[in-house]
């Protein structure tokens, strides 16, 4: 038979166009009786055939010749039987069974598939009868079991895979204990769920809520303590921030006063040192000029005063700056406790509330360490 396909289209726009009416029909297909399995002659017959029943056959990629099967939205009208239309089809490296009706007997069929790499076989009826069926995928790289019957016993079935590197177990009833040997014979399969992975996962998140809890008791009593002490203070509270409130306003205003001297001083401080360059000058031009030696250096006392004024200036203004800091952040401080006061009791139920669920996240990640166990 030929390895080419003639009915499949390269990845476009047609192969969206071609899943939609696929989910359409499988809709329609629902409400249908399953048609029996009829014999075809060649893989275009067995196309169309897995298309009527609402599945799919797509290019891995657009210039690959592996193939893709998909069923997963065939609903009811899949039946066991209908598997067999896949055997005629080569290069079929992935197989989407999830949610379908199939049972041990269609994976008869999926065994025959040697060249299969992944297999999605999530909520369907399959138990460790049928994964003795696919012992001979030798090229299986990826497995989804997701809530199907299997059992401890099955995954023996699943030794001789030695390239399989994924495998879906949760909701399955494989127990921990199975999963744990099965990753110590086989520590490059990554297998989920994974006991030793998951335990360390929720130790660390137990911590992490132990300490939430911690912190969140921590807060609440305060504000519930605030909550009974504060309401009675308001009033108090009030008054102490409007009496800090007023000299932190007028202590702003002496800082602006000092800021604009300083500024004035330090403008004439440059004004006479610049003047006394200029006479410095003029006087070394004129070295036998007594007049102008004269004017330099009362140039240069007057310089020297400017620079002391706006030095001092400088420190006094720096001095009200400070006050005027500490008395904000006095007026601020003031402020707060009084806002504090007012919202206590919202506070306080605000607090609570966090508190009881921080309680119920540490008790449940305490829970599922007890599961583990």
């Amino acid at each position: 038979m030929s390895n080419h396909h003639p009915k499949l289209a390269p990845l476009s726009r047609i192969a969206v166009v071609m899943a939609v009416v696929s989910i359409m029909s499988s809709l329609e297909l629902a409400a249908k009786e399953p048609s029996p399995f009829k014999p075809v002659a060649t893989a275009d017959d067995a196309i169309a055939r897995i298309e009527e029943l609402g599945g799919a056959v797509r290019r891995i990629a657009a210039n690959s010749d592996s193939l893709e099967v998909d069923f997963q939205h065939s609903g009811s009208s899949l039946m066991d039987s209908h598997l067999q239309y896949v055997t005629p089809l080569k290069n079929v490296v992935l197989l989407r069974l999830k949610n379908t009706p199939i049972t041990d007997a269609g994976l008869t069929h999926v065994g025959k598939l040697v060249s299969l790499r992944r297999l999605h076989l999530e909520k369907t009826a399959i138990t460790d009868a049928g994964l003795k069926q696919l012992s001979g995928l030798k090229e299986l790289e990826f497995l989804n079991l997701y809530g199907t019957a299997v059992t401890d016993a099955g995954l023996e079935h699943l030794q001789g895979m030695s390239k399989l590197k994924r495998l879906f177990l949760s909701q399955t009833k494989v127990s921990e204990a199975a999963i744990v040997r099965l990753q110590s014979a086989r520590p490059d399969l990554q297998i989920d769920p994974d006991p030793p992975r998951d335990k360390q996962r929720a130790l660390a998140v137990w911590e992490q809520t132990k300490q939430l809890l911690a912190a969140a008791e921590s807060a609440n009593e305060v504000a519930q303590r605030e909550a009974v002490e504060l309401p009675p203070q308001i009033n108090e509270l009030k008054k102490a921030y409007e009496e800090a409130k007023q000299p932190a306003e007028e202590a702003k205003k002496q800082v602006e006063e000092a800021r604009k001297k300083f500024d004035d001083a330090n403008k004439r401080a440059n004004d006479a040192r610049k003047q006394a360059e200029d006479a410095q000058r003029q006087s070394q031009r004129n070295p036998n000029d007594d007049g102008l030696k004269q004017q330099a250096e009362e140039k240069k006392q007057a310089g020297e005063e400017a620079k002391k004024q706006a030095d001092e200036l400088n420190r006094l203004f720096d001095e009200a700056r400070k006050t005027a800091d500490e008395l904000q952040t006095k007026a601020e401080t003031a402020r707060r406790r009084s806002e504090k006061a007012n919202k206590a009791k919202e506070t306080a139920a605000e607090a609570l509330k966090v508190l009881e669920g921080v309680r119920k996240q540490e008790s449940d990640a305490r829970q599922r360490i007890a599961i583990r166990e």
